[in-house]
């Protein structure tokens, strides 16, 4: 019996790494492509929210824009964005 080498015991733990993490890749896009056909409002949601945090952090991080603006606008618009539900 030979012992494996240690090139051998990283290579097969890289190969079990990747097959795991395809495979759960492989379950969280079913699950998003179930919930997108049951509930497409939902997935609009997301991705509107999404935005909106995004042009509030860009905001924040250009001074100039952050300074015209104001913290309290910024509020506004991540309470908007995150507190009203897909419905509304």
């Amino acid at each position: 019996e030979q012992k494996a080498g240690i090139f051998a015991c990283i290579f097969r733990g890289a190969a079990s790494a990747k097959a795991t993490v395809s495979t759960s890749m492989k379950t969280v896009w079913e699950k998003v492509l179930k919930l997108g056909r049951d509930d497409p409002r939902r997935i609009c949601h997301a991705f509107k929210v999404g935005l909106a945090l995004t042009i509030v952090t860009i905001f924040y991080f250009m001074r100039p824009l952050y300074e015209g603006m104001g913290g309290n606008a910024m509020w506004a618009v991540i309470t908007v964005a995150v507190v009203f539900e897909y419905t509304v």
